[in-house]
Formats: structure tokens, C-alpha cells, sequence
């Protein structure tokens, strides 16, 4: 089988269960590598899960302690005998055959710190390792060796040339832990012709914080470098080195270039004093034209200016500066302005009234940030609330309304907010549901007010203060008492609001079970639909089933819905309540009808009329009774024609859901289903990327035809959309070495950052090539990607005598090669050409 040849992520094997929340944290991150490598340039910035695993990994990193009776070098000497009987151990088990205990060689010697030193040929040899686990632990040894790994320097520079990041991350740090007997190599990389080799360069010198001063020497006349590529990266690393390479970022400031002043000013706001003169250059450049610059001379100015009204003059203006980056910023330090609260608190309420929605939205979040302290601006916010002005946010659905921030402030401000909300929870208008949200979010806080505001004359006071009680876990004691007082209440808000909250009691009493028994009955339809919803939540018996199967014949059906809901979450339930359901399956409400075929979807019968309730609901007239429909046709399996031939109708609807559920319950049915390929042809063309990707998949379980299949899956990776092209490439590799002469495709995916990974998977699962393939994998030896490099070789060694033509290029390559694991790779598939030979292939992770 291929090797599994991943993007090397920095990932120590303790830190594996990191990686799904660093790939969240640099998700924009990537997007911009992605573009950066496709124009040609060097990405500089380190990435947000390179420095958090580099700290994680730093955890590891703590010099073993010493103890009475040892050496001058911290070891008896029988101890040391052993460590270095360790080492060496540990060091030979690097070339073992079997991974697994090369990786847990190489993770034992990364542990070993100082005391790997015996190991460090052998891990220096693991630095052309094709395994990313075993190069990490590797490099990650050699870092923790210290001034004794100089030996590795140079083969460690070597890495700055690899397109991984990740991999020439890892390398500058664990130069920089070699420390400055690395010095005299840095200097003469960063004059090198290569850009990569200067950026390692710079990157290793960031990390020599025992060797700052010199670094500092070397890093500052970099900072006037015609290449800004090399200004960032200097820019980065003089910051990394603490209060020696902060002297030098001053000069940093006057940079033409944005990124350099940000980043500048991202260093400097961590040093411990500023001069006046620095002061003042950050006070021009809270004026830049950038945003970024501007917000980060406000944060650096934060943490670094002594007078405080003239800083609170600043952060106003920054509250009302057009960006959202420097907005915030002025926000966030607003809340730590010593003295100054009652000032700033004052003349944020004033911008509520602004003109400009954006400062009117700023100065909410900073009076939220500035907590209970802003209680004093609760009545302008709630009049900013109910503004006119402030209903919608017209750019950006997805956005949050300007409504939206100014309820999180008032939730921010918790309990000084609640008498006011309370008196506002009275008025029904446009800014209710807000308003309940904020008393909903501040509960937990402010309990007793809310308690006592059960009391209150206002019904809409009253249902106010129980909807925010049931966001309260758990309710208190006092609180429930109180709500059980409103189970009575004249107004029915209120008792429906008391209701749903004591429903989320943690601890469930008879007394309350028996109270929503009579509550089902209650006039008042709204009652008996939120005892019914409580009735599910709390009990399971017999009883309460009862109870569900005599409201699906309520009047109301907003409590036949609750009913049918309440069924259907069991199949215990819906299997006992079956022949209810089915006399109802034509009620007039759309969402009853729902509820009743997704309850049927969960029960073991399949008799005729199950079948045939299933079989007329796929014709609904309502769109979401049609999609509940489909999918219950596949859970249940069922494969009547009448069943078949309406699924195949719902593949002529335009309606993305019901197109999404038929595709996805055909390929439940799979083959059984008869659906033939022209039938799927109109999905396999719909102009939706989502609707395209589920009819490939759907084309997999159904279709017989395994050539056609595959015509089409191969057509389908020159799809415009990635993720179909993702699909595909995926779905050739379920089909494994028939899928041979996707090869070609496969391999040319290889080279684009959104296709990569699918193609690797699926040229793992294919595990093979056809001649067909020659011409494109000769192309892919001279490509400067050794990982396209390498499946070019393997897979040109799988076609066999076939691939001759490719013979003169891979042993051309293989005297140029200085890499020992790269010749054995090309003698391996030259000897398959040659010989027709097969050589067994090692495989990873």
C-alpha cells in the first residue's frame, strides 16, 4: 500500500488530541497560506497552531533537576552509564523496520532532553524520515539536546528549504535551542540567494533568547532590508527576543510597509516601559491609514501611556473609528482605564445616539465590557434597543443585528440591568424578544430580584422573570415555590412561561408529574401545548404515554403537534402509539403530519399500511412532510415499487432538501433501489455543489455498472466545485485497483491545495497505475513537491515494464539525489520495471 504521506502538523504524539481545535484556530490562517504559496511567496507569519503546539511542547522542556551525589554533570556515573546505554538503545531502534517502534524511539529520546546526546547521529539521519511522527520527535531531540546538537545545524537548515511550514518552523526552533554556536551558520544564511534560507535564518535567531544580544546584532540592520518579506520575519523574531530586540522595533515603527508597523507595535506593547519619543511615534500611527496599524498602536498605547485622560481621548476617538478592528481595540481597554469609568461610561452612552450604526454598536460592546460598572447606562441602552434605528442589520444576515450587541452588553452588565429590563419587559413591542434575552442571560445572577418580580402587577413583568428563571440551572428552591404560585396565574403568558420553566427542575416530584396530568385538560389550548411539552421532558411511563396518544385528537393543533413530537421520541412510544398515529396521518397541519411520519420511521412494523401511509406521504403537498417521508422510505428499507417509483419522482424536484433526502435514502436502498444513472443524470448536473456531491455518492450504493460509475466519477474531478471534486476522488478510492485509469487526474490533483488530501487518500486506496498514467507521473519526478515526487516514483514502479520510457529520468534523478531515502525509493522502482518485480512498501499512519 502508498504510505500514508500527511501535512506534517507539529503535533507530538500527548498533543494529538489538539489538533481538532488548532485546525479551528487557523482556518483563516490557512486560507491565507494557501493563497500566499499559490503566488510565489514565502508565508512568514507564524501560525496560530504553530506557536500554541511550540508552547505545548515547550511543557516538555524542563531541565532534569540534580540531586546530592552525583557528577559535576549531574549524573553518577553508573547513572550515566545507563542513560547512555539508553541513548544508544534508543538510537538503534530509529532504523528498526517496524514504525512503531521507531516512533517510540524517537518520542523517548525527545524526552531524554541533554541526555539523547548519544543518539544524535542517528536522529540527525531521521531528518530525511519519511514518517512526520518520527521527524518531529526527532527534531523535537535534537532541540532538547542543546548546545551539544551542533552537529545538526546545518542538516537542520536544510528543512528551511520544505514547503511545510509546520516542518521549517520546527526546524528554526530547535536551532534556536542549539543556541549561538548556531550563530556563525545564521549569518551566513541569511545573506543566502534563497529566500527560504534567509527566512529560516531569521525565524532560528527569534529563538535564541539565551543568545538575545547577538541575535539583536544580527536581526536589526535586517529591519532595513529591500525585501519586506525579510522585515516582517526580522520584525518577528527581534520581538520574540525580549527587551534587547524591543530597542531595536522602534525602528520598525517608521516602516512603509503595514505589516511590519503591526507587528512592531505587537511586540512593543509587551515591553515594560516606553519612552516618550516611542510614545509619540505610536500616537502618529494611531492615525495610519491602515486599521490594523491603527488598532494595534491603541493596544500598545494601552499598556504603555501613563496619563489617562489623554488616553481616554484617544480610545473615544478609536470607539468611533470607521474599522471594527480599532473599535474594538478602544472597547477593550476602555475597561481597564484606572479613573476614568465614570468619564468613559458617560460619553459611550452619549455615542448610543450616534449617527454611525457601527460606533452606536461599539459603544455597547465597550459599556459591556466595562460590566456592572456601566449599570448607570441600562435605560439608554434599552432606549437604543427599542430605537428605530437599531432593528436590523441590513448588510449581513449572518451578522449580529445591532439589537443583537446591545443585549449581550446588557447581559454583560448583569443584575444592576434587571430592574430595568423588568420595567421594560412590561411594554410588548419589536425589542421584546431582546429583552427577554438579556433578563434570560443575566439570570443566574440576579435571582432574587427576578423572584420577587413573579409578583409584579405586569403580566408581561411576571412572564419575563419566568422565562429568565428557566434559564437558570440549576432553579433554585425559592424559585420554584414561586413558579408553582403562577401555575394559577390569571394571565395566560404567565402561567404558560411558568410552566415551560419549572419543567427544567433538575429534580422531578410526583406532585408535579400529577399537576401537568391535569394541566393537559386545561381550557386554554397554549396551557395544554406546554403541559404536554413538559410532560415529555419529565415522565416515561404508561400514563403519560396515554396521555400523548388522547391529544392527537385535541382540537388544537399546536397540541396535537406536541402530542405527535412527545411520540415520537421513543421507539418504545412510537411503536405503542402506531394505529393513533396512522388514523391521523391526514391531519390538516403540515407540522402534525411531519411529527407522525418521522414517529412511524422509528417503530419495527412494516405491514401494508405503514407502507402504504409512507408511500402517500412521499407526495405531500408540503415540502417538509415529502423530506420526512424520503428519509423514513430509507431507515425502514422499504423496496415496494410503488415506494421506488415515488422516490424516483422526487429526483424532477428543484427543492434542495427533498432532492438532498431522496439522494441520500436511494443510496440507503442502494442497488435494490433500480435507479439507473440517467435517472440521477439531472442531480449529477444541478447547479448546486451540495446536490452534485450526494449524487455521486448516491451513484456508488446504486448503480451495477461499474464502468459507467467510474466514468462518471471521473468526470466528475474537473468539477468547478472542490468539495464534489473531493467526493469523487473519495468514492474512486472506495472502489480500489478497478479505478486505475483515474490515476492520471488523481495525480495532477496532487498539486492544488483544495484537492490534495482527497487525492492522496484515493491514490492510497487504488494503490496501483496504469500506462495510461506514464506521461503525467514522468512530469510529476521533476517536480520540486517531494511529495508529488514520491508518488510518482511508487506509482511509476506499480505500472511495471510498461513505464520504461521513465527508466532514463528516475535513474538520472537517483545519481543526483543526495537524500538516501530518496535513492532507495528510485532503485526500488526501477528494479520493478525492470524485473516486474513487486517489492513490498512499508506503510504508515
Amino acid at each position: 500500500m502508498i504510505p500514508a504521506i500527511s501535512e506534517w502538523s507539529g503535533q507530538s504524539t500527548l498533543l494529538l488530541r489538539a489538533v481538532p481545535l488548532l485546525r479551528r484556530w487557523t482556518t483563516r490562517g490557512t486560507k491565507a497560506n494557501n493563497t500566499a504559496r499559490k503566488s510565489g511567496q514565502i508565508h512568514v507569519r507564524v501560525t496560530a497552531s504553530a506557536v500554541a503546539v511550540g508552547f505545548m511542547l515547550s511543557l516538555f522542556s524542563v531541565a532534569p533537576s540534580t540531586t546530592g551525589g552525583q557528577t559535576a554533570s549531574g549524573q553518577d556515573s553508573t547513572s550515566a552509564e545507563n542513560t547512555t546505554s539508553d541513548a544508544e538503545k534508543l538510537a538503534a531502534s530509529l532504523g528498526d523496520v517496524d514504525l512503531k517502534k521507531r516512533r517510540d524511539a524517537a518520542y523517548e529520546l525527545a524526552m531524554m532532553g541533554q541526555e539523547a546526546l548519544p543518539a544524535l547521529d542517528a536522529l540527525i539521519e531521521q531528518l530525511d524520515a519519511r514518517d512526520e511522527q518520527v521527524w518531529m520527535q526527532s527534531v523535537t531531540a535534537i532541540g532538547k539536546i542543546g548546545p551539544g546538537a551542533e552537529k545538526a545545524i546545518e542538516p537542520l537548515c536544510d528543512t528551511f528549504a520544505d514547503r511545510s511550514v509546520q516542518k521549517r518552523y520546527r526546524a528554526a526552533w530547535a536551532i534556536g535551542q542549539i543556541g549561538s554556536g548556531a550563530l556563525p551558520t545564521l549569518r551566513k544564511r541569511i545573506t543566502d540567494a534563497s529566500t527560504a534560507q534567509r527566512a529560516g535564518a531569521i525565524e532560528a535567531l527569534g529563538w535564541m533568547s539565551h543568545s538575545a544580544e547577538p541575535a539583536t546584532e544580527i536581526l536589526t540592520p535586517l529591519l532595513k532590508d529591500e525585501s519586506v518579506v525579510v522585515r516582517r520575519i526580522a520584525v518577528n523574531s527581534l520581538g520574540k527576543l525580549g527587551p534587547s530586540g524591543h530597542q531595536s522595533l522602534v525602528l520598525a515603527l517608521s516602516d512603509n510597509d503595514p505589516e511590519v508597523k503591526t507587528n512592531s507595535l505587537r511586540a512593543l506593547s509587551k515591553a515594560k516601559t516606553l519612552s516618550t519619543s516611542v510614545l509619540d511615534s505610536m500616537m502618529q500611527l494611531a492615525q495610519d491609514d491602515d486599521p490594523a496599524v491603527r488598532a494595534n498602536a491603541l493596544i500598545a498605547l494601552g499598556h504603555g501611556m501613563n496619563d489617562a485622560e489623554r488616553l481616554l481621548a484617544l480610545l473615544m476617538t478609536g470607539i468611533q473609528d470607521p474599522s471594527p478592528n480599532v473599535q474594538g481595540a478602544a472597547a477593550h481597554l476602555l475597561q481597564d482605564l484606572d479613573g476614568q469609568t465614570e468619564v468613559a461610561i458617560l460619553a459611550l452612552t452619549e455615542l448610543l445616539e450616534n449617527e454611525q450604526r457601527q460606533t452606536r454598536m461599539s459603544a455597547a460592546r465597550a459599556l459591556g465590557a466595562l460590566g456592572e460598572n456601566a449599570g448607570k447606562s441600562t435605560d439608554a441602552l434599552i432606549k437604543a434597543l427599542r430605537a428605530k434605528k437599531s432593528e436590523q442589520n441590513q448588510d449581513d444576515e449572518s451578522k449580529p443585528t445591532e439589537r443583537d450587541v446591545i443585549a449581550r452588553a446588557l447581559i454583560r452588565i448583569g443584575a444592576p440591568a434587571v430592574p430595568a429590563l423588568l420595567r421594560a419587559s412590561s411594554i410588548t413591542d419589536s425589542a421584546s424578544e431582546q429583552i427577554a434575552v438579556a433578563l434570560a442571560g443575566i439570570a443566574s445572577k440576579a435571582s432574587e430580584p427576578l423572584i420577587e418580580a413573579l409578583q409584579a402587577e405586569s403580566e408581561q413583568t411576571r412572564a419575563g422573570a419566568a422565562n429568565a428563571i428557566a434559564a437558570m440551572q440549576p432553579i433554585p428552591e425559592a424559585a420554584i415555590q414561586a413558579l408553582k404560585q403562577r401555575l394559577d396565574d390569571p394571565s395566560i403568558v404567565v402561567r404558560t412561561a411558568a410552566i415551560h420553566a419549572l419543567s427544567g427542575q433538575s429534580v422531578v416530584s410526583k406532585e408535579w408529574v400529577s399537576k401537568l396530568e391535569s394541566l393537559v385538560a386545561d381550557p386554554q389550548p397554549a396551557i395544554r401545548q406546554a403541559a404536554v411539552v413538559a410532560l415529555d421532558k419529565t415522565d416515561e411511563t404508561a400514563a403519560s404515554l396515554k396521555i400523548f396518544i388522547e391529544r392527537l385528537s385535541d382540537k388544537d393543533e399546536t397540541v396535537r403537534l406536541a402530542a405527535a413530537v412527545a411520540i415520537g421520541r421513543s421507539e418504545a412510544r412510537s411503536t405503542a402509539a402506531l394505529d393513533p398515529l396512522l388514523s391521523i396521518r391526514r391531519d390538516k397541519n403540515a407540522g402534525v403530519r411531519r411529527a407522525i411520519i418521522e414517529a412511524i420511521s422509528k417503530t419495527e412494523k412494516r405491514n401494508e399500511e405503514v407502507t402504504a401511509t409512507v408511500t402517500e406521504m412521499l407526495s405531500d403537498s408540503a415540502p417538509s412532510v415529502r423530506v420526512a417521508a424520503i428519509k423514513a422510505a430509507g431507515d425502514m428499507k422499504l423496496i415496494s415499487a410503488p415506494v421506488l417509483t415515488a422516490l424516483a419522482d422526487s429526483l424532477n424536484s428543484t427543492d434542495e432538501n427533498v432532492l438532498l433526502a431522496v439522494l441520500a435514502s436511494l443510496g440507503t436502498i442502494g442497488a435494490k433501489s433500480e435507479i439507473s444513472t440517467d435517472q440521477l443524470s439531472n442531480a449529477l448536473q444541478d447547479q448546486r455543489s451540495t446536490v452534485r456531491s450526494a449524487a455521486l455518492k448516491c451513484l456508488s450504493q446504486i448503480d451495477t455498472d461499474r464502468e459507467q460509475v467510474m466514468s462518471e466519477l471521473i468526470s466528475a474531478l474537473d468539477d468547478s466545485d472542490w468539495t464534489v471534486r473531493g467526493v469523487a476522488a473519495t468514492e474512486l478510492g472506495e472502489i480500489g485497483a478497478e479505478a486505475k485509469r483515474a490515476v492520471p487526474k488523481l495525480f495532477q490533483m496532487l498539486a492544488s491545495e483544495d484537492d490534495s488530501e482527497s487525492a492522496r487518500g484515493a491514490l492510497r486506496a487504488i494503490d496501483g497505475a496504469g500506462p495510461e498514467a506514464v506521461p503525467v507521473l514522468i512530469e510529476g519526478l521533476k517536480s520540486t513537491d517531494r511529495r508529488r515526487q514520491f508518488y510518482a516514483i511508487f506509482l511509476l514502479g506499480k505500472v511495471g515494464p510498461e513505464a520504461s520510457t521513465a527508466l532514463p529520468v528516475l535513474k538520472k534523478l537517483r545519481e543526483d539525489s543526495d537524500s538516501v531515502r530518496a535513492k532507495d525509493a528510485f532503485t526500488r522502482a526501477i528494479k520493478q520495471i525492470e524485473t516486474n518485480t513487486e517489492v513490498e512498501t512499508e506503510t504508515s499512519d
